[in-house]
């Protein structure tokens, strides 16, 4: 009943959207349209391109118009400064991922970290774990090294020019982790490879392309590999780490995870990650269709 109330205009639907550039890749407004109508819930998710000179004005508007959003690159860490509100959290990462609306006060949240961390979880790899290396320093990666704080032994960062990744690497060893930053090179890659238990594809490298972050030969068996990209939900890197015997976890979890915690924040919801992820399959199913 809900629902057709709400086709007719008589109950006021709430208003989501991700911003982000580009953004034809993301699942996230099927993942959580489907929640919103299989529940009856008065509520819209939308997907906004917006480049960096374009971010203030759209902060503008949602905290006019939306219940909240979500952030995705290249506005992890730029957006921080324009928000009313930070999560403890959110604050020590330096980066935001999920923001609500309370009476236009914008309050901003990292559920990244949480993402990564309950998806490692799921597969029992934090439990002994060694050298992790991280392939990519924005705002995901943030996240990523924050859910490794209290179980890697050393995490290393490379970046494309490794500015990045050190300051990265700074940042880590405020939250009590051996860390360290380097320039990205196939030569390097090759040589921390082979001595780290988990690596973590963190860049966008292999988004709605079949491109690898790292040479494929240095992959290994033994070595655990998860990939943040999960369009398509195979990358190049997972299939790559799946011929060479390593155990892989893809980012559609981490997505989902997150989600997971997004909807708790907004809505007080709560829904199984089983639930979204087979949402995030839809999607992707329906992208290979076209």
């Amino acid at each position: 009943m809900d629902q057709a109330r709400t086709r007719r205009g008589e109950i006021d639907v709430k208003k989501f959207f991700i911003v982000g550039k580009p953004l034809s890749h993301t699942a996230s407004p099927h993942i959580y349209n489907r929640v919103f109508s299989s529940r009856g819930i008065g509520a819209r998710y939308e997907p906004l391109e917006v480049d960096v000179e374009g971010l203030r004005e759209f902060v503008k508007f949602v905290a006019r118009e939306a219940a909240g959003f979500n952030v995705t690159v290249p506005h992890k860490t730029t957006v921080v400064p324009l928000l009313d509100e930070l999560d403890a959290t959110a604050r020590e990462i330096g980066a935001v991922n999920t923001v609500l609306n309370v009476n236009e006060k914008l309050f901003g949240y990292n559920t990244d970290w949480i993402g990564v961390r309950r998806s490692l979880e799921r597969f029992h790899v934090l439990r002994g774990l060694g050298e992790v290396l991280v392939v990519g320093a924005g705002g995901a990666a943030r996240g990523v090294v924050y859910a490794l704080r209290d179980s890697a032994r050393r995490v290393v960062v490379l970046s494309r020019t490794g500015f990045s990744a050190k300051e990265l690497a700074a940042l880590a060893s405020r939250w009590g982790l051996d860390a360290v930053g380097l320039e990205a090179s196939n030569i390097a890659v090759r040589e921390i490879l082979g001595r780290v238990d988990l690596l973590i594809n963190a860049s966008p490298v292999g988004t709605l392309s079949w491109e690898s972050p790292v040479p494929e030969d240095s992959l290994h068996p033994g070595l655990i590999v998860m990939d943040l990209v999960y369009n398509p939900l195979r990358t190049r890197l997972l299939a790559a780490a799946e011929s060479a015997g390593c155990t892989t976890i893809d980012g559609l979890w981490v997505l989902c995870y997150q989600a997971a915690e997004n909807l708790k924040i907004w809505l007080g919801l709560d829904v199984e990650v089983e639930e979204l992820r087979s949402y995030g399959m839809e999607f992707l199913g329906s992208m290979q269709m076209r």
